[in-house]
């Protein structure tokens, strides 16, 4: 199969792009470029869940680790969709997305101990107690 020379040339690629993609060929498809053809190939993995034993920031956890849940509608009758969002915020000025990573080590990881993370509990009861009035 040739493949067009030409960058300008992109009704050439489209239409070798689309015959790679009808290919029933049991290796990945092959790009333009010679390369293979990532969005070809179908779709990625999910990400395993994250649990203390593959995700070093929930072994304490560490203190330098956030995570938030958010609820949307998902647009049908079964009702919403939930997506957790995961940060490391050691540097005071900058935290590093860790939503689509499982981090398996990492040098600056900092648990709480047991005392601190009870103390942090008894602060969120008080509050919710106040609240509640």
């Amino acid at each position: 199969m040739d493949y067009p020379d030409d960058e300008d040339n992109t009704e050439e690629a489209i239409e070798i792009l689309n015959k790679l993609m009808e290919s029933k060929s049991s290796m990945p498809p092959v790009a333009p470029d010679g390369g293979f053809a990532p969005a070809l190939l179908g779709e990625a993995e999910s990400i395993p869940e994250a649990t203390e034993v593959n995700f070093v920031c929930l072994r304490g956890p560490c203190r330098h680790y956030m995570q938030y849940m958010t609820w949307f509608p998902a647009g049908n009758t079964e009702g919403t969709f939930s997506q957790i969002t995961r940060y490391c915020c050691k540097l005071p000025t900058k935290h590093i997305d860790l939503t689509e990573e499982l981090v398996r080590d990492c040098n600056q990881w900092d648990p709480y101990v047991e005392l601190e993370r009870q103390r942090l509990e008894d602060h969120r009861q008080a509050y919710l107690a106040k609240k509640k009035g």
